[in-house]
């Protein structure tokens, strides 16, 4: 009962925009606040297991922490990885009131810092903070660019897309990834070239898997040459079956030769990507029997 009563208030006070420290101490028994601050200090313990502790407490106390952790974000003397688990619990919870204080905290002197002020914004998902998300995916730091990347896929803000574009070309393997994932699950037409590159190019695997996943998603014809390519050629299993399974979904008649030939593939996995994806195309099931689809594929070209 007193904890749903906590969170009563909390949510009363954040409703009317007057929530803080100073708020909660006038509602909140002496005893309990001793409780939030003494879990708050366990964060700045060297020792990991009292981290630990201090962490899940801090949590169990849940909006009701949140005005002292947005003060403690604020002081200089808080240590670098006492500020970026406050960060965190504040992703972990969803913390609203949280936002204004995780904006400012996303330009502090830490990279480690600025990375989960990042995440966690990402993770209660508010529309204030996809202007510091922005500027944030243009960090010296390439965890910091990764996070942020990584924390915009809530939003569907119009200038995201093209800055994803631009990330595709990060010299950080995570940050391409993230940037490839925005935009498999944002489809943007401008992006199928850069997409298409980065199937044909790039040198991380996940990137390449993701970047075909995106341009099935875009139904883009222009991209069948690519990954028809890719299915034969790539050296990752997980690649050329997501090129066969994007094949399947654009449904262009042109890939059914690369479609066929995938049936031969190493891996099985991919052999029953390229079947289905052929079921799909033309409406016939010959299951992996290349020699059946070889014949249906010439009677049907004359």
């Amino acid at each position: 009962m007193k904890r749903a009563a906590i969170l009563l208030l909390v949510a009363i006070f954040t409703f009317t925009g007057i929530f803080s420290a100073a708020a909660a101490e006038k509602q909140l028994s002496s005893i309990t606040i001793k409780r939030i601050k003494d879990a708050i200090a366990k964060l700045e313990d060297p020792a990991r297991g009292v981290q630990r502790k201090g962490y899940r407490q801090v949590k169990d106390f849940g909006e009701a922490a949140v005005p002292y952790i947005t003060e403690e974000l604020k002081k200089k003397d808080v240590n670098f990885e006492a500020k970026a688990l406050m960060c965190d619990i504040c992703g972990e919870i969803k913390a609203k009131a949280a936002v204004p204080a995780l904006i400012d905290t996303i330009r502090n002197p830490s990279a480690t810092v600025r990375a989960a002020a990042a995440r966690a914004l990402g993770k209660i998902g508010e529309a204030q903070a996809v202007d510091s998300l922005l500027q944030a995916t243009q960090d010296k730091d390439d965890q910091v660019r990764a996070e942020a990347i990584w924390a915009l896929n809530p939003f569907g803000d119009l200038r995201i897309p093209p800055r994803a574009v631009e990330m595709l070309g990060d010299g950080d393997d995570t940050v391409r990834l993230n940037a490839a994932k925005y935009l498999d699950g944002h489809p943007y037409t401008a992006a199928s070239g850069p997409l298409r590159e980065a199937l044909a190019g790039d040198e991380f695997a996940s990137v390449r898997m993701t970047a075909a996943q995106a341009l099935g998603n875009l139904r883009d014809d222009a991209a069948v040459g690519t990954l028809s390519e890719s299915l034969a050629e790539d050296t990752s299993e997980a690649v050329r079956r997501a090129c066969a399974i994007a094949l399947g979904t654009i449904k262009s008649k042109k890939a059914i030769p690369a479609l066929i030939a995938a049936l031969k593939d190493d891996y099985k996995d991919v052999q029953l990507s390229a079947a289905e994806s052929l079921k799909s195309i033309t409406k016939k099931d010959f299951g992996r029997d290349q020699k059946e689809w070889n014949e249906w594929y010439t009677r049907k070209k004359k």
